[in-house]
């Protein structure tokens, strides 16, 4: 369960970042922290019938705000441990323009939770291992000293490339996928591997020193590594996904790569690298009040049908890389039907995003815009 004083080291921590009121609620639907001081302790109606109803998240709007006690204008979600509930968090703004963030504070918060519950029970089995990645995952600058500390005990050098690998499997597996990965020939004095308290398996993967051939490279040495490990598991009769992170060589930015995993993850990109959606995950991790700043006016000039089209139309071209006979037959519809329908935004806008990269990215971005509006 969440304690008051870790409800409010998250509030610390994410007032840092954002300018957006929040608040973290037990399993009862107290507010035990909050950005506006004034609303700890209260009874957050919406929160806690959110949480009796098994729901994942609770979306109010102005409209709403007189049915329930204590609440305002926002959105409510449960946080999660393990795969329990233990509370949930809310953000207080118009609901369009705040859903993205509210579920970036989701993952920060399960993150800080993860690893505060984790360092609560690394001091009580003074494991060094446990305490070396737990740390590691987590985005604190006052570990440094203490991983690198641990490290050099450990035998874990610093300066090495790494990339880490992500996989899930069903639960009460995740000891046979490490022992798979431990046992694996390829599996060297500088790789290491951990299950998570996500009960994901953490693999970090030691590569050779960088080079121009690097990128181009990298994915056979990743296929490499783990095709004898999948044909075990498949032996065993054990499913899994993997997902294969962002190039790292500090600890310090460990987290990151970790993040790209779960980001990975939750959007069920299986057996998949993360360098394939850098630019899907950029436009995830843009504030909507941001897009919204830029996109609010035409996003109202577009009814609802032309937004529906629009979004329809570019997300096919966009996935297609603008190849006009892919998205025709993605869409089923014929190649003239397609350019007289993009004729039509390129007379409505001014612009040829087949021929200007910043054209293009405009469409791209009012996509996403357009997605998270509806």
């Amino acid at each position: 369960m969440i304690d008051k004083s870790f409800a409010e080291k998250f509030i610390e921590e994410i007032r840092k970042y954002s300018s957006y009121n929040f608040l973290v609620f037990n399993r009862k639907g107290i507010i035990l922290a909050a950005t506006e001081k004034d609303r700890e302790g209260a009874f957050h109606e919406a929160s806690y019938s959110m949480m009796q109803e098994n729901k994942e998240m609770i979306i109010i709007q102005h409209e709403d705000v007189k049915n329930y006690l204590g609440v305002k204008c926002g959105i409510d979600i449960i946080v999660s441990h393990n795969h329990n509930v233990i509370g949930a968090i809310g953000i207080t703004g118009l609901p369009e323009e705040v859903h993205s963030t509210a579920m970036l504070a989701k993952m920060t918060f399960e993150v800080m939770f993860d690893y505060d519950n984790f360092r609560k029970q690394t001091r009580q089995n003074n494991n060094k291992n446990e305490e070396f990645y737990g740390m590691l995952l987590a985005s604190d600058p006052e570990n440094t000293d203490k991983l690198n500390t641990l490290a050099k005990k450990l035998d874990i050098k610093n300066d090495i490339l790494r990339i880490p690998i992500a996989i899930t499997t069903t639960s009460s597996n995740e000891n046979i996928v490490l022992t798979s990965i431990q046992k694996s020939l390829q599996f060297t004095n500088q790789d290491f591997a951990f299950i998570s308290r996500k009960q994901t398996v953490v693999v970090f993967k030691s590569l050779n020193e960088p080079s121009s051939d690097l990128f181009k490279e990298y994915r056979t040495a990743i296929f490499n590594f783990l095709f004898p490990i999948c044909k075990t598991l498949e032996e065993k009769n054990v499913s899994y996904n993997y997902y294969v992170g962002s190039f790292q060589k500090s600890f310090n930015n460990y987290h990151f790569a970790y993040k790209h995993c779960l980001w990975l993850i939750e959007r069920h990109r299986s057996l998949s690298f993360f360098y394939d959606y850098v630019d899907a995950y950029i436009q995830s991790v843009i504030p909507m009040q941001e897009l919204n700043g830029i996109y609010q006016v035409l996003g109202a000039v577009m009814d609802e049908s032309m937004r529906k089209d629009f979004f329809e139309l570019f997300t096919v071209l966009r996935d297609c890389n603008y190849n006009l006979v892919d998205s025709s037959r993605k869409l089923y519809i014929h190649k003239n039907t397609l350019i007289f329908r993009l004729s039509k935004y390129k007379n409505f806008f001014g612009f040829n995003p087949l021929h200007d990269a910043e054209d293009r990215a405009f469409a791209n971005y009012l996509c996403n815009f357009i997605n998270l509006m509806s």
